[in-house]
């Protein structure tokens, strides 16, 4: 879970849920809407320090279909048939280049990897209310085929350091059942630190 009031805390959850996936750990659910969501539906909540019990856990040596390498992007974005698609997570002004989203980010971090379609966060969880829900499929899917996206379609995600990309994977391979969809975990800090081309829009 998470605080879940913003569509990034979504993806922090996200983020865990991948993680533990992929090294083994396949009981594992994601709470819709985090602890922000668990609130406005009327449960209860405890604070203070909660300790968990010593678990069994062994982790595997990791799912690597899932993931995608600097190599394996540089081939999509220099691809011509466009048998996979390059999804970019962030939210439009980060893809276009025109601003930031987050204070910590860099600079260079700004446009997109050349012929990545823009699919945010604000596309997947409703970031109108006072939880970041995720939609339901039928609203996703169709909010896809508005903006050219193909959730069939073998497709490799990314944002800035592979959190956003997260939520992008779970709701693909998780929700709308792509097997075929694999996570940039480098993602724009390593692709810009590889000095890889960067499409922005640019104002005159």
């Amino acid at each position: 879970t998470s605080k879940g009031e913003k569509a990034i805390h979504t993806a922090m959850s996200a983020r865990l849920y991948l993680t533990m996936k992929y090294f083994g750990h396949d009981r594992v659910a994601l709470l819709d809407g985090g602890t922000a969501g668990w609130m406005q539906s009327g449960q209860k909540v405890e604070f203070g320090r909660s300790k968990a019990k010593r678990g069994n856990f062994n982790a595997n040596t990791g799912k690597e279909e899932w993931i995608a390498t600097l190599n394996d992007v540089q081939a999509v974005s220099n691809a011509k048939d466009g048998e996979t698609q390059l999804l970019d997570n962030r939210e439009p002004a980060a893809y276009l280049g025109l601003a930031i989203q987050l204070e910590k980010v860099e600079q260079k971090w700004k446009g997109h990897i050349l012929g990545a379609k823009n699919f945010p966060l604000s596309f997947m969880t409703n970031t109108m209310g006072s939880a970041a829900n995720v939609f339901d499929v039928q609203t996703i899917r169709r909010v896809a085929n508005l903006t050219g996206v193909e959730p069939t379609k073998p497709t490799m995600v990314y944002c800035n350091s592979g959190v956003m990309a997260s939520l992008g994977w779970f709701v693909l391979h998780e929700l709308l059942g792509n097997e075929k969809v694999k996570i940039y975990d480098g993602s724009m800090q390593e692709w810009v630190t590889a000095k890889k081309p960067v499409s922005t829009m640019k104002i005159d």
